[in-house]
C-alpha cells in the first residue's frame, strides 16, 4: 500500500494520520463498490460509509495500544501517545457511541433499512473491546488480532443475513 515509507514520514508529522489514512481508504471501498456496480450515492451510502469510517478509526487507533513502545521510539504521532492510554480509551467510547449516530439518523430518515441497527452488535463489541483494555493486565493482542478482527468477520455474517432479511437477491 501507499502508506509504508512515505505514510511513516506523514504519520511522524501529522497526529493521526495512519489511522484516518486507513480507515479513509478502507470506507471508501464502500463509495467504490457501489458505483462500480451501477448504483447511485445515496445519503444512505454516504451515511453508511461515514459509519465505517467512525468504527473503523476505533479499530485501526485501537491498534496503536500494543504498539505504543515502538511508536514512541520511531517518533510517530498516535492518538495513544498523544492523549495517554486511559484518556484515548475514553476518547475510542465516545466515538463508539457517535459512530452509531449515522447508522440511527438512516433509519429515522428512511434511507437505510430498519435491520441495519443489528450492527449496534458492533457497538457492544467495542465496548467490551476498549473496556477491557483499561486493565493494566490486559491482553491488547488478544483483544486487537481477536475481537477487533473479529468484527469484520462479524459484520460480514450481519451483512449477509441483512441482505436476506431485507429481501435483496
Amino acid at each position: 500500500m501507499f502508506y509504508t515509507e512515505y505514510g511513516k514520514m506523514l504519520t511522524k508529522k501529522i497526529l493521526g494520520f495512519k489511522n484516518f489514512y486507513m480507515s479513509f481508504s478502507l470506507s471508501l471501498l464502500i463509495l467504490f463498490s457501489v458505483i462500480y456496480c451501477g448504483y447511485s450515492i445515496t445519503l444512505g451510502v454516504i451515511l453508511f460509509s461515514l459509519f465505517m469510517f467512525l468504527n473503523m478509526s476505533i479499530n485501526t487507533t485501537f491498534y496503536d495500544l500494543k504498539d505504543m513502545e515502538l511508536d514512541k521510539q520511531q517518533k510517530l504521532r498516535t492518538l495513544p501517545l498523544y492523549l495517554g492510554k486511559k484518556r484515548f480509551l475514553k476518547v475510542l467510547h465516545v466515538l463508539n457511541v457517535v459512530s452509531f449516530v449515522p447508522l440511527v439518523l438512516g433509519v429515522w430518515l428512511a434511507v437505510l433499512p430498519v435491520f441495519t441497527l443489528i450492527l449496534f452488535v458492533m457497538f457492544v463489541s467495542g465496548f467490551y473491546y476498549i473496556q477491557k483494555a483499561f486493565d493494566p493486565q490486559a491482553n491488547l493482542d488478544f483483544l486487537s488480532y481477536v475481537v477487533v478482527d473479529g468484527q469484520y468477520y462479524l459484520l460480514l455474517i450481519l451483512v449477509f443475513i441483512g441482505t436476506f432479511a431485507c429481501g435483496f437477491s
